[in-house]
């Protein structure tokens, strides 16, 4: 759980706020506060909020508050959310995830979610009714499950890639999405 403030700042170099290492087994991560990281100003630099390496298991994120990846300079990849392990299968958004001074489509990833095989069901909602409303800005790229994207409320923006699955995107009447899809071979 998260209710403060996690950060990571590079100035030309990688910066990854939060990794869940190989073996880890972390169930849920839980952010209330924020996730932050900021860098990448050199060729081939990553700047990422939360990493999940290949061999660790978290089944679940709650976002409650921000997971931010800012990018300094037009030659970094910005990622809010990689997932290398493809264990996460529920990703609930009631904050702000997002890539900010990405340039280029393919340099801003706010989930990275492409090693999962089972499936992942992402919804996002309103806190409260008087609560600002949720976003994703940037782009989401799912793997070979049957996925879910339900927008309830808020707005997402950037290219959402399905993988081979029977894959479903749902917006309802406070939601509102802009940028491409491409929904695999499922």
């Amino acid at each position: 759980t998260v209710n403060g403030r996690v950060e990571a700042t590079s100035l030309d170099q990688n910066a990854t706020a939060l990794r869940i290492g190989s073996l880890a087994r972390v169930n849920e991560i839980l952010v209330n506060g924020a996730i932050n990281a900021a860098g990448g100003g050199a060729n081939g630099t990553r700047v990422t909020a939360i990493q999940i390496d290949a061999g660790a298991l978290t089944t679940r994120l709650t976002n409650k508050g921000a997971i931010l990846a800012k990018v300094n300079g037009d030659k970094a990849v910005g990622t809010a959310l990689v997932d290398r392990a493809g264990t996460l299968t529920g990703i609930i958004n009631q904050g702000r995830i997002a890539v900010e001074g990405a340039t280029g489509t393919d340099r801003a990833i706010a989930l990275d979610l492409a090693a999962n095989t089972t499936g992942v069901s992402i919804i996002q909602s309103r806190l409260s009714e008087t609560a600002t409303a949720p976003e994703i800005t940037g782009n989401i790229l799912l793997g070979s499950g049957n996925d879910l994207i339900d927008v309830l409320a808020g707005k997402i923006a950037g290219k959402i890639v399905f993988g081979a699955g029977n894959d479903r995107l749902l917006l309802s009447s406070e939601a509102s999405y802009s940028g491409a899809v491409s929904f695999g071979s499922g």
